[in-house]
């Protein structure tokens, strides 16, 4: 492992990602969207850090609105002290919650491009149990 002091993520990049916009809902016209989240399991790194992936889906029951498919790579030094257990249980909480954010802010930016305006994808606790 790095010789990290805490643990953090050191990169967050995203490795799919496609937006699209399947038009307004009519007035009136109520609009339920969907949100998938899935968190793979840690793999090790030669380089001594761990990676994750998180894969995000998000559509509407129409059609309507966005269709957003991304999934984001992140690596994280985890201090050497740390037994696997507390690197098992960092990862799956509070590193599952910083890569959420980041992918968060990623999609606002993309997003802000279209006529619909920037999705504000509402914060959300996804530790892993």
């Amino acid at each position: 492992m790095p010789n990290a002091t805490i643990a953090r993520m050191d990169e967050c990049k995203l490795s799919r990602l496609s937006v699209e916009f399947g038009g307004f809902p009519e007035k009136g016209e109520s609009l339920e969207m969907t949100m998938d989240i899935s968190v793979s399991n840690r793999k090790p790194l030669e380089d001594g850090r761990t990676a994750m992936a998180i894969d995000f889906l998000l559509y509407s029951n129409s059609g309507k609105f966005y269709l957003i498919d991304a999934q984001a790579i992140g690596k994280f030094s985890i201090p050497s002290s740390w037994d696997e257990n507390r690197a098992g249980d960092y990862l799956r909480s509070n590193g599952a919650n910083e890569m959420y954010a980041a992918i968060r802010v990623m999609l606002d930016s993309v997003t802000s491009c279209f006529s619909a305006g920037t999705i504000n994808i509402p914060p959300a606790d996804i530790a892993l149990g």
